[in-house]
């Protein structure tokens, strides 16, 4: 009995001290790396502040990325809230802008439109790079349904249409996993931890997309053997099914916030002509990929992912712009297939307070 009730008080003095040391560990990576205003599931750091020197077409040097309180680009966010017209855009890299200087993105280009009407506009800059729909659907719930934002702008298509032509769908496994409430996703919720052990993870087991494994590069085009301008039917159903979920699933939760959506269509580089069919439409943001097609094709593809959101917006009576149509296929506005250069962003910008000044708020 002694040699038992000695063994029970090691272990529980064994208890104690892992979870001192745990709790005294989480207080240690708290101040490292805080929690994010937003929870673990986006890379929205209250801000952050980094100098860069773009060797890319259309973009000038330095150029400043920051971030406000919430981690988003652009102002920090009025504190009269409720008497200021404000609008979150949502989207991918072509959203964020990375390389462009805060005050050359389009969203911060939008806000200087709007205010030329109305001046208590505010835009905040949530785009995340690499997230498709599916980190849309998230980004509504987890985000703009706490916040409720006069209105939405979502770029969407890009990267659902490389997540088919890869086969690497990021990080959405972990985006459906964490959408249920169980206890062990509570924890990771509230424990920085637990976090920073899960992305590492995925990281190392999981091989999935979760950090950034390159800067960003002009797009150079390049002849293909031969002539690839089919689009794989597997290729196409699955940027198809799983985007129209999602951009339904995007419209409910905006409607339950009483929050104004604006979709945008994705515009791009490369155009569905001869020229075209014979370059490829290789990027160097895919290591990996399941299909190789021509440049050409992959116009055709966002087309009908652009049509298709068209018409899901039609029949929800939704609001979409057609930026897509707005937007030259030039290497002024681009310097790759789609991220935009400083020229592009202009555009983009006003073609949307454009839309804005003739739909009204």
């Amino acid at each position: 009995m002694g040699r038992f009730r000695g063994f029970g008080v090691n272990f529980a003095l064994l208890l104690i001290s892992t979870a001192v040391s745990l709790v005294i560990l989480e207080v240690i990576i708290r101040v490292i790396s805080p929690m994010p205003v937003f929870g673990p599931y986006f890379d929205l750091r209250p801000y952050k502040k980094l100098k860069l020197y773009p060797d890319l077409r259309g973009l000038s040097c330095p150029a400043w990325h920051t971030a406000n309180r919430w981690g988003m680009r652009g102002d920090d966010p009025p504190a009269n809230w409720d008497k200021c017209y404000t609008i979150i855009a949502v989207g991918g890299s072509t959203t964020q802008c990375f390389y462009l200087d805060d005050q050359k993105t389009w969203p911060h280009l939008l806000q200087e439109h709007l205010r030329d009407i109305e001046p208590n506009v505010w835009v905040g800059n949530a785009g995340l790079d690499g997230h498709s729909s599916l980190g849309h659907r998230l980004m509504m719930k987890k985000v703009v349904q706490r916040l409720r934002p006069d209105a939405v702008v979502l770029l969407v298509g890009a990267n659902d249409l490389w997540s088919a032509a890869s086969g690497n769908r990021y990080d959405n496994r972990f985006i459906e996993r964490i959408s249920n409430r169980s206890l062990p996703i509570r924890l990771y919720e509230h424990s920085r931890l637990l976090q920073i052990l899960y992305l590492w993870k995925r990281i190392v087991f999981d091989d999935v997309t979760v950090v950034r494994r390159m800067g960003h590069g002009n797009y150079i085009p390049q002849e293909l053997d031969a002539a690839v301008n089919e689009v794989p039917g597997d290729m196409e159903h699955k940027a198809f099914a799983e985007y129209q979920r999602n951009i339904r699933s995007i419209i409910s939760i905006a409607r339950e916030c009483d929050t104004r959506l604006v979709f945008l269509t994705q515009p791009t580089l490369f155009e569905d002509n001869e020229y075209w069919a014979g370059i490829s439409d290789r990027q160097y943001w895919i290591r990996k990929r399941k299909h190789q097609i021509s440049a050409a094709a992959t116009a055709r593809l966002l087309s009908r992912i652009n049509q298709a959101l068209m018409r899901i917006c039609n029949e929800e009576q939704v609001e979409c712009f057609d930026l897509a149509a707005r937007v030259p296929h030039s290497f002024e506005y681009f310097y790759d297939a789609f991220h935009f250069t400083e020229k592009g962003a202009s555009l983009v910008a006003s073609e949307i307070a454009a839309h804005f000044s003739q739909h009204g708020a």
